[in-house]
């Protein structure tokens, strides 16, 4: 791979001046030109950990500096680096990168989750780094790691390239892996296409160009996507991805609250972390965002063809026997029954806890009235429940 190198980007040192070579100023140059001409806001640094760390720190420097001159003190720099999240740290603190994406597999560990292929506590410690967890915990959590499911190059899938949805079994489970992305913590990335349900790949090729198929039509595409046009702003998985990041931007603890992965119980008795039994886990994964006095409850069902019926616990800190949370969001695909509009929370054998119903594959929101509203007169919230259309949802591509 370095051997494909052909521009000399180092970096020299004279005491605490610091020279970038020719190349990379160039290079900068360029990013900068760019970032002013289309007023773009952040930059993904592709294979970043390749460049070197002086180099990448020189890069961040100029870019942001640039950025600031022309008014943009929030320009976004994310880089690609693999490996493990002690790696990942070292390379955000020693570059000035704002976060770092392709840590920990978080796509497969995603995805896994979403289809009960795997455990959903394996998903929530992406966001714990344990080593590093007493200086800087909060922030590890919350804004320094890329979430995405669908990408340009699959390396984790070796020879079986493909998108979520070209895996025809879980494709009533397409909105369901973008919305946890949505939900839980982390900085939420979404491959074009995957708002559309693209479905290439699955070929025992290879290649990733069916990856990236053309979104708008042209001669360059994943096989039959040439020549076709492929942005919908109408369809079902558009319209709900839509409606879901519209409840983000209005709900805080979506974008800014700590989380808790919720124990599940079928009979309201025996508690615990769902975990996969047998090849899949077919119940309801549930987590909540806390910040401040706020809870906000997010329910996902991992079975695309049965409704599932289960108690969650709640966060302890924040709720009583008594207090209510109100659907705020749900969708499913096709038409389903709706879940319950409100949850009850009530002692179970210890813990606190709510009993929700989820249609198949659906996938819910609830508000809880902030704890220290609780003593004076709580209205419901004022977010009125988006619910999905009643035709089935409809998907493109290989």
């Amino acid at each position: 791979m370095f051997g494909l190198k052909t521009l000399a980007l180092g970096v020299q040192r004279d005491g605490q001046y610091r020279r970038v070579s020719s190349a990379m100023a160039c290079l900068c140059a360029a990013y900068c030109f760019w970032m002013a001409y289309a007023d773009l806001d952040g930059f993904r640094i592709d294979a970043a950990k390749h460049m070197g760390p002086e180099v990448l720190r020189a890069f961040c420097d100029v870019i942001r500096e640039f950025a600031q001159s022309i008014g943009k003190e929030r320009f976004l720099l994310v880089g690609e680096v693999g490996g493990g999240r002690e790696h990942a740290w070292e390379v955000v603190q020693q570059t000035g990168l704002d976060a770092a994406l392709g840590i920990d597999d978080v796509p497969g560990k995603l995805e896994r989750m979403v289809t009960g292929l795997g455990e959903p506590a394996e998903y929530f410690s992406v966001f714990r780094n344990w080593v590093l967890d007493e200086p800087a915990g909060h922030r590890w959590y919350r804004n320094q790691v890329v979430t995405l499911v669908d990408d340009h190059d699959q390396v984790r899938k070796g020879f079986e390239k493909r998108r979520f949805c070209g895996d025809a079994r879980f494709r009533g489970l397409a909105f369901n892996v973008l919305a946890a992305q949505l939900t839980t913590a982390g900085i939420p990335c979404i491959y074009y296409g995957s708002e559309q349900g693209f479905d290439s790949g699955g070929r025992a090729s290879g290649s990733d160009v069916v990856l990236r198929e053309s979104m708008f039509g042209g001669r360059f595409g994943g096989l039959c996507t040439q020549g076709r046009h492929f942005f919908n702003e109408d369809g079902d998985l558009y319209r709900a991805l839509a409606a879901l990041t519209d409840l983000r931007k209005r709900l805080l603890p979506l974008r800014r609250g700590r989380q808790a992965l919720h124990r599940i119980s079928g009979d309201g008795v025996t508690f615990g972390l769902p975990t996969r039994l047998g090849e899949r886990l077919r119940s309801l994964v549930c987590w909540s965002r806390l910040f401040v006095d706020q809870e906000v409850l997010v329910a996902v069902n991992t079975d695309e063809a049965q409704p599932v019926t289960a108690y969650s616990t709640v966060a302890p800190p924040f709720r009583v026997e008594g207090d209510r949370f109100h659907l705020v969001f749900w969708n499913a695909p096709g038409r389903s029954t709706p879940p319950p509009p409100v949850l009850t929370v009530e002692r179970r054998n210890g813990p606190l806890a709510v009993r929700l119903t989820l249609p198949p594959a659906g996938f819910a929101v609830y508000q809880a009235a902030p704890g220290l509203d609780r003593f004076g007169p709580s209205p419901p919230p004022d977010l009125k429940a988006w619910h999905p259309p009643a035709q089935d949802q409809t998907h493109y591509g290989v």
